[in-house]
């Protein structure tokens, strides 16, 4: 690699570094959100950990996690921040539809928009708001399906997708209802996050909520149907920020 590539690398893991950990409060913030879903007793899936803030949080409340992340370089970030922690699983690998080996792009400049699906990243770069981006690294990686996950930890607690549009594609490759599930949302690619809606309410029967921007704080005073989520979303401008989604089992 280049010394320019790996000027690039670097200043893009600063970058990932200050973005998810310099914001005041937002660390504290987090950790009170997750252990109003998590104890010492639960399990949860960090499923694109990246740099590991959220893995950070989930593990304050006690719970053993697996933080899954394709990309080599933020995986061994992640394992130098909490590898040492016992009721930490730290694995490098993708989440898709279909186990087996899987393209990885990676922007070294923002590695937190690296993904393995070549069709959002076609259409992502055609985006106002990826217009700085480049993916200029390929790589193979190893893919795991949901199911594969729960087969050999168990079925999550709390479960995060942050997989930069292949969040519908690692649904597609879940078969049982989670209690809890959490997905990024894009507005300039909602149909994804369309078809995650859709996937959940194929599994289980689910009431939605989200967050607006990176801080937890939901936005809807009331729990939403599958319906009401699916239409705030078609109604959102596609160069509004992006968010999260939460679908809770209902019992």
């Amino acid at each position: 690699m280049s010394f320019r590539a790996k000027m690039d690398r670097f200043l893009g893991l600063m970058r990932s570094l200050l973005m998810y950990y310099a914001i005041p409060g937002r660390g504290r913030a987090w950790k009170r959100y997750y252990a109003g879903w998590l104890n010492e007793d639960s399990l949860a899936f960090d499923i694109g950990a990246h740099v590991g803030n959220r893995t950070s949080a989930m593990a304050a409340s006690g719970a053993r996690v697996v933080a899954v992340e394709a990309s080599p370089c933020m995986a061994d970030v992640l394992n130098a921040l909490y590898g040492r922690r016992q009721k930490n699983t730290l694995l490098q690998k993708a989440i898709a539809a279909q186990a087996g080996e899987i393209k990885l792009f990676s922007s070294r400049r923002h590695p937190t928009v690296s993904t393995v699906n070549s069709t959002w990243k076609n259409q992502m770069s055609m985006s106002s708001g990826f217009a700085a981006v480049h993916w200029d690294d390929e790589e193979v990686v190893e893919a795991l399906t949901l199911d594969g996950l729960i087969a050999q930890f168990g079925k999550p607690d709390y479960c995060k997708i942050d997989i930069e549009g292949n969040e519908w594609e690692a649904l597609k490759g879940l078969s049982t209802a989670i209690d809890v599930l959490s997905f990024e949302y894009i507005p300039a690619a909602k149909e994804i996050a369309l078809g995650c809606i859709s996937r959940m309410e194929s599994l289980g029967k689910y009431q939605f909520n989200y967050f607006a921007d990176e801080r937890p704080i939901y936005a809807a005073a009331e729990w939403l149907s599958g319906k009401q989520m699916a239409r705030y979303l078609e109604d959102l401008d596609e160069n509004s920020r992006a968010g999260e989604i939460i679908a809770q089992l209902q019992t």
